[in-house]
């Protein structure tokens, strides 16, 4: 009886643990890959659509998109779709709407959906009028795809930009900002630029300038010539970045150094610690050799009290094992009373914790000639200190005084080692 009630306690215990284990798991999301393609129309205008893949991991129901608009227009036309499906501008919250807020230097949109664990791609679309600065000599595109308010690290991004007319090194220059190994280039008659990966607060912006007359008339012109001033900004930019990539391969290449120093040191430190270790098994931690085998059974120990049995078979450390078993053996001899206590009240899971008592039945034990010192030095802590007499004692009761046990246990273990 009394082990189908200890079995029916550790596993309400052990199903609490696993809920609460289960509950406490962080949800966390990638964001994969972004892929822009943008078009600048001969008014100066921009057309963007921008695929956004997010692998979630957990429960989510929002996602949002910041476009900093410092030096350019306003935006127009924008919606989201999910595949075939467009979102509504709602300002409910609901799954498949979205909300947007437009300031002086930013273009704010919040989506809304339901994901738990899954990878689901979103597609933005707007126009940003005007993107463009039209010089007297020259037409200038700068814009950042990927500001630095992004939150998280994304995987790849892949950015094609199409020119009004075919863009190639003759009559067009390109230039990326922001992570140092990204690439920029021609291909198609396209500017196209990649990263990978782009880290969380790190932005990613293109600036190309093109013959001024590949924008129409529509859009005024700034009297003034833009490209030496580009230039000179551009090349010191350059030499900047080019100081930074020559710091880091130097800092790489000390790195490398420094491992290949380090190993014949932490070789040279692994054999001292095995040979320390070694030393210290032969010298002290080797276990109490027991000369026959035996199948493992589950009955107590008859002819060794399960104290000293726990003493030899941890390598002669007392540990709450030797506790808990004097307990159990004091049980088993009728000494104490293991019982069932009320329950606690209902928890966050739904499930009940049970509560265990133990009771003093033999009176006459600290006379008791059967019994040995140590059981009965545990005896009268548990009823006389803990129980103050009472003969009665909860499990928790050990818990709530964790340190008054610990420094009775120190005393007890020199009891139980003197056998």
């Amino acid at each position: 009886m009394f082990r189908k009630i200890l079995l029916k306690g550790v596993l309400s215990a052990a199903c609490v643990v696993s809920l609460l284990s289960d509950g406490a798991l962080a949800k966390s999301y990638d964001l994969n890959k972004v892929i822009i393609m943008s078009r600048i129309g001969a008014d100066g205008s921009l057309r963007i659509e921008e695929s956004r893949t997010y692998q979630f991991q957990g429960r989510f129901s929002w996602a949002d998109y910041h476009l900093p608009l410092k030096q350019l227009g306003t935006v127009e036309d924008f919606s989201i779709r999910e595949g075939s499906q467009m979102y509504d501008a709602r300002g409910d919250e609901e799954p498949g709407t979205y909300q947007t807020r437009i300031s002086d230097n930013e273009f704010y949109a919040k989506w809304f959906y339901q994901a738990r664990d899954e990878t689901r791609t979103f597609v933005l679309n707007y126009t940003v009028t005007p993107a463009v600065n039209k010089y007297a000599d020259v037409a200038e595109f700068y814009y950042k795809f990927v500001g630095e308010a992004n939150p998280t690290r994304i995987d790849t991004v892949e950015v094609t930009i199409q020119l009004p007319q075919t863009a190639d090194t003759t009559f067009t220059r390109a230039w990326a900002h922001g992570a140092l190994w990204g690439d920029l280039r021609f291909e198609n008659g396209d500017v196209k630029m990649s990263v990978s990966p782009l880290p969380a607060h790190q932005y990613w912006e293109v600036r190309v300038v093109f013959p001024n007359n590949w924008i129409g008339e529509a859009l005024p012109t700034i009297g003034e010539a833009a490209l030496p001033a580009i230039l000179a900004d551009e090349a010191k930019w350059a030499r900047t970045a080019n100081e930074q990539r020559r710091q880091e391969l130097q800092r790489l290449r000390q790195s490398r150094e420094n491992e290949k120093k380090a190993w014949p040191i932490a070789v040279g430190a692994l054999a001292l610690g095995l040979l320390g270790v070694a030393f210290l098994y032969f010298s002290f931690g080797r276990g109490f050799h027991v000369p026959y085998q035996q199948k493992i059974d589950s009955n107590m120990p008859r002819d060794l009290h399960p104290a000293l049995a726990s003493f030899l078979y941890f390598q002669k450390q007392m540990t709450g094992n030797a506790l808990m078993a004097t307990v159990l053996h004091l049980a088993e001899k009728g000494v104490i009373k293991i019982e069932e206590g009320a329950t606690s009240p209902k928890r966050r899971f739904g499930s009940r914790t049970p509560h265990f008592l133990m009771k003093l039945v033999n009176a006459n034990w600290r006379s008791d000639t059967s019994l040995l010192d140590f059981e009965i030095s545990l005896l009268g802590f548990l009823f006389d200190d803990l129980g103050n007499g009472v003969g009665q004692i909860e499990f928790d009761d050990l818990k709530k005084n964790q340190k008054k046990v610990r420094r009775w246990f120190e005393g007890w273990q020199r009891l139980v080692k003197a056998h």
